[in-house]
């Protein structure tokens, strides 16, 4: 296998027809025709990527080449990141604001219960 295009970053580019060197045991699949997306985000010395494999058949359905892409998913971390860190504040704001309304209820509630307790109080010295 060979790089046809590899739009790295210049410095570190392969060239065209460069020898490909990730194992091909995992591209086995692939090979047979079945097409691949990597499930997850894998974060890479180049970046936080998502790799994806489409194997390209003749009009026999015989594979001749494999097309693989890497797709920069930075954006997709970062947003992500924001996202947690949004749900995390308005679950504080939430979780405050649960404690201070059943601190409200709570204190009517015993201020009702003592005023109960203070009639009691009276009916029994009286």
């Amino acid at each position: 296998m060979y790089y046809g295009i590899d739009a790295d970053d210049e410095s570190e580019r392969n060239a065209s027809g460069a020898a490909f060197e990730d194992n091909y045991s995992d591209l086995e699949s692939i090979f047979q025709g079945t097409p691949y997306v990597l499930d997850y985000i894998d974060s890479t010395a180049y970046g936080d990527l998502i790799t994806a494999y489409q194997p390209l058949v003749d009009s026999e359905g015989n594979v001749v080449g494999i097309l693989g892409s890497d797709f920069d998913a930075s954006n997709i971390i970062s947003t992500l990141n924001t996202t947690v860190v949004r749900v995390a504040q308005i679950s504080i704001v939430c979780l405050i604001m649960a404690i201070l309304l059943l601190t409200f209820i709570i204190n009517r509630f015993m201020k009702n219960l003592n005023a109960v307790n203070g009639k009691i109080f009276d009916l029994v010295h009286n």
